[in-house]
C-alpha cells in the first residue's frame, strides 16, 4: 500500500473541525501546523527556548495534514469536504490541497509523537499510550483518551472551555447530558468529578465507538449511556446539566428543543461559538427562557453558561 499525505490550507478557526472530518472518513496521522499555537505557547511563559521574532510573524495560513491510501485520494478529499460542508458558520479558508507520497513507515504510530498530556481545570488529559508512563504528580484527575477517532482531544479551545466549566460545577448526584459527545471526553470528565449518571449521544457512528473506548479506558462505562441518536428525538431524556460543544448554527437550531431536556434549576454549558456569533446565540437562548449566568472566552472561541 502506498501512503500519501494530504495537506489542506485552512484557518485557525477551521482546523479542528477539519481534523474531525479527516478522522470521520478514516484518515490517520492528522497533524496541524498553526502559528497561533506557537504564539499561545510563547505567551504562556512556559516555553523553554528562545523563539526568533520572525517565527511569530509567520503566515496565518494553517496547514492540516492526514495520511490515506493513495488509491483513495480523490474520494477521501471529497468526503472530507462533504463532512465540513455542514459548518456554515466556520471559515475554512481556501482548502487548497496538496499530495505527498510518503516513504514506507508505520504512520499509525508516527503521528502519536505530536500528542502530549495537557492540564485543563481539574483534569490532566493523557493519551492512552502514555497511561502507564505519565509521571505527573500534580493533584489532578487523570482522564485518558485516544485522540484519533472523533472531535474532542482536549487540545482545542472549545473543549478546554467546557472542561474548565465542568471543573467549576458541583456534579455530585447530578445527571448530565452530553450532546454531540464526539470522543466522549466531556461525558467521562463529568463522571470523574461525581455525576451520578451521564447520557451521551452523537449522530456519528465513529464518535459513538470512540466514546465507548474513552469510557472503558477511564473505568466509567457503568455510569454512561452512549447512543447514536439525535437527542431531540426522545423527550423522555432529561438531565440536571446539559453540555453542548457544537457550533453556533447547531446551537441556535437546538435551543428550543434543549429546554425540553433540562430539569428545573438546571444548567446548560454551550461552546464552539466564534466571536461574531456570540450575541446571536445569547439572544436565541434568552428568547427561549434561558438566563445567561456567565460567558467565557479562550482565543477566538466563546462558551456560555445558562440557567433555566
Amino acid at each position: 500500500m502506498t501512503v500519501v499525505k494530504i495537506t489542506f490550507e485552512t484557518t485557525h478557526e477551521g482546523a479542528d473541525f477539519l481534523a474531525d472530518a479527516c478522522f470521520s472518513v478514516g484518515a490517520s496521522g492528522v497533524e496541524i501546523s498553526d502559528i497561533e499555537d506557537v504564539k499561545e505557547l510563547y505567551g504562556s511563559g512556559i516555553v523553554w527556548d528562545y523563539i526568533e521574532p520572525s517565527v511569530l510573524e509567520g503566515s496565518d495560513t494553517v496547514l492540516l495534514s492526514c495520511c490515506i491510501d493513495e488509491t483513495d485520494f480523490e474520494r477521501k478529499v471529497q468526503e472530507i469536504k462533504d463532512e465540513i460542508s455542514f459548518y456554515t458558520d466556520i471559515d475554512f479558508g481556501t482548502l487548497r490541497v496538496t499530495k505527498t507520497v510518503l516513504a514506507d513507515t508505520d504512520w499509525s504510530k508516527e503521528w502519536r509523537k505530536n500528542f502530549v498530556p495537557i492540564n485543563i481545570g481539574k483534569f490532566r488529559i493523557i493519551p492512552i499510550w502514555l497511561k502507564k508512563t505519565d509521571e505527573n504528580t500534580e493533584d489532578l484527575i487523570k482522564l485518558y483518551i485516544d485522540p484519533c477517532g472523533a472531535f474532542g482531544t482536549g487540545d482545542h479551545e472549545t473543549t478546554k472551555l467546557c472542561l474548565d466549566g465542568i471543573s467549576k460545577l458541583s456534579l455530585k448526584n447530578k445527571s448530565v447530558i452530553d450532546v454531540g459527545t464526539g470522543s466522549g471526553i466531556l461525558a467521562v470528565a463529568s463522571c470523574l468529578i461525581g455525576a451520578k449518571s451521564v447520557y451521551a449521544c452523537d449522530i456519528d457512528s465513529l464518535a459513538i465507538k470512540n466514546a465507548e473506548v474513552t469510557a472503558a479506558e477511564n473505568g466509567v462505562s457503568d455510569k454512561i449511556t452512549i447512543e447514536e441518536r439525535d437527542l431531540l428525538s426522545d423527550k423522555s431524556i432529561k438531565g440536571d446539566v446539559i453540555l453542548a460543544n457544537l457550533t453556533a448554527d447547531i446551537l441556535v437550531r437546538l435551543c428550543a428543543g434543549l429546554k425540553e431536556h433540562i430539569n428545573e434549576d438546571g444548567i446548560i454549558i454551550v461552546s464552539g461559538i466564534i466571536h461574531s456569533r456570540k450575541d446571536e446565540v445569547i439572544t436565541a437562548y434568552t428568547s427561549n427562557g434561558f438566563t445567561l449566568k456567565s460567558a467565557h472566552v479562550m482565543g477566538e472561541w466563546n462558551s456560555l453558561v445558562f440557567g433555566i
